[in-house]
């Protein structure tokens, strides 16, 4: 819930905020009637000042390092915060206290977190401030390296990706947002018909079976899809099926061995998954589940769903 003693801000194209209070980014000082130096501020008005170039072991009371390279401005957001912090613990302000963001770009691995404290009072809130005439870029963005090209493509390997560890949804391209890989390129592809009701494949009609099973099945339309597509028993492999009141396993009213006679789930398997403790919704994989043979990963559970920040 935003507090009404924030100021909220312009001027940063990129914002990655999380907490309590919320406070932004202004395009310069909002505020009038402030005596340039006063009660401890640089003649800019500001309080302390971040910079790309900066360091959180100096004062932060400088726009940017000294020719000694011993003080400067602060290199992160989270230092500034604290900073402010301790200035107000010292006494009780009558005037905004303000933090300048000198232009670049800050990467972001995490969230700044802002919690009521850093919000300020009506007659003194904290201001998070652009450096006049500069423009600060607060990125949550991961710069990826190391591309290969093959061909027309170009790809990398991220190996948090590939354990599970890391996920992005965006990738950007010289400042282009660029699509992930979709079939077709451009439009949709369209239903042509319904299959035929064909006793004799698993497609059609089931023998017996009253359902309309055309409403459960589409074609598509000549060169739709591509001829290099395996056919549908590669589709249906490597699968696990379990049913908990021991009742046999139909597929499609047929049994399991008539299934895989028709070139279907040949690698699959019926057996108990064996999870640690289905009854309290516990629907992790134990270490000798019959899943892990047919490639199945375990999901880290303690990630999944809303956590607090």
């Amino acid at each position: 819930m935003p507090v009404p003693a924030c100021r909220l801000c312009r001027g940063v194209r990129t914002v990655f905020l999380v907490g309590i209070a919320v406070v932004g980014i202004l395009g310069g000082p909002p505020w009038t009637g402030v005596a340039p130096a006063a009660e401890g501020r640089t003649p800019d008005g500001a309080d302390f000042y971040v910079a790309p170039n900066g360091n959180d072991q100096w004062s932060g009371t400088r726009p940017e390092p000294n020719a000694q390279q011993s003080d400067g401005p602060f290199a992160s957001l989270e230092r500034a915060r604290d900073a402010v912090r301790r200035l107000r613990a010292k006494q009780a302000w009558q005037r905004p206290l303000v933090v300048m963001l000198r232009g670049g770009t800050y990467p972001r691995v995490k969230p700044l977190v802002l919690r009521p404290e850093d919000s300020g009072t009506e007659a003194s809130p904290v201001v998070y401030t652009a450096q006049p005439g500069e423009k600060p870029v607060l990125s949550g963005g991961r710069v990826l390296r190391e591309w290969q090209h093959e061909g027309s493509l170009w790809k990398v390997e991220l190996p948090e990706v590939k354990a599970g560890s890391w996920y992005f949804r965006q990738l950007f391209v010289d400042g282009k947002r660029r699509p992930r890989t979709r079939f077709p390129k451009e439009g949709v592809f369209t239903v042509a018909g319904l299959p035929a009701k064909e006793s004799g494949s698993w497609m059609g009609n089931l023998p017996d079976d009253k359902s309309e099973w055309g409403k459960r099945a589409i074609r598509f339309k000549p060169g739709d899809l591509r001829k290099d597509w395996p056919g549908f028993a590669t589709l249906w492999d490597y699968n696990l099926y379990f049913r908990e009141a021991a009742e046999p396993v139909e597929f499609m009213k047929y049994s399991f061995d008539q299934w895989k006679a028709k070139g279907l789930d040949q690698h699959s398997v019926i057996a108990d998954p064996r999870f640690v403790d289905p009854a309290n919704r516990n629907f992790a994989l134990r270490p000798d589940s019959p899943a892990l043979g047919l490639g199945f990963k375990p999901i880290d559970l303690s990630r999944v769903g809303p956590r607090a920040p």
